[in-house]
């Protein structure tokens, strides 16, 4: 999605809540959510709905991977499952807006 993550404070040692990284998935989701109501594309606020999905599971992949680095606690797979969500829900959004009304 074009946006570099920056080191999360947790690995750094720095101990104050970081801003969710969430690879723009966040924004993307708003966009097309904004201009789905504006041009009454229902397809496309299903599909916001699809990359808000993504956002929040690109959130959950960087706290996985702070408990694995910081504590030990490996979630791995989970990683690996909710990458491959992110995969078929971003390629259901897609679709979504190529099927406009």
């Amino acid at each position: 999605m074009g946006k570099v993550p920056k080191v999360p404070n947790a690995i750094c040692g720095i101990l104050e809540s970081d801003i969710p990284y969430k690879a723009n998935y966040d924004r993307l989701a708003n966009i097309v959510r904004e201009l789905g109501q504006e041009y009454k594309q229902e397809n496309w606020i299903k599909s916001a709905e699809l990359f808000e999905k993504c956002a929040n599971n690109i959130e959950m992949i960087v706290s996985y991977i702070i408990k694995y680095c910081c504590d030990g606690i490996d979630e791995m797979n989970e990683v690996i499952r909710l990458f491959l969500d992110n995969a078929e829900y971003a390629s259901k959004a897609y679709r979504l807006i190529l099927c406009s009304n």
